[in-house]
């Protein structure tokens, strides 16, 4: 997680080697997000409360970028 950014904001999503390959509508404050990696939404909502029973980025606020190979 890089930068500051809050739920709601359009943020870049980066492959492996650094390149965009994805632009979403994040559902979590930048600060957030460190502590809810690898953990199941379901998880999330017993352990934090249903608020937290959500996605990263839900596929429908998701746009997959064209790779450039």
């Amino acid at each position: 997680v890089e930068g500051d950014f809050a739920a709601g904001d359009p943020v870049d999503l980066c492959g492996p080697l650094g390149g965009v390959v994805a632009r979403g509508l994040v559902n979590f404050d930048a600060g957030e997000i460190p502590d809810l990696l690898g953990r199941s939404t379901r998880e999330l909502g017993a352990s934090l409360g249903p608020e937290y029973e959500r996605e990263l980025i839900h596929r429908d606020d998701i746009v997959i970028l064209e790779s450039h190979h």
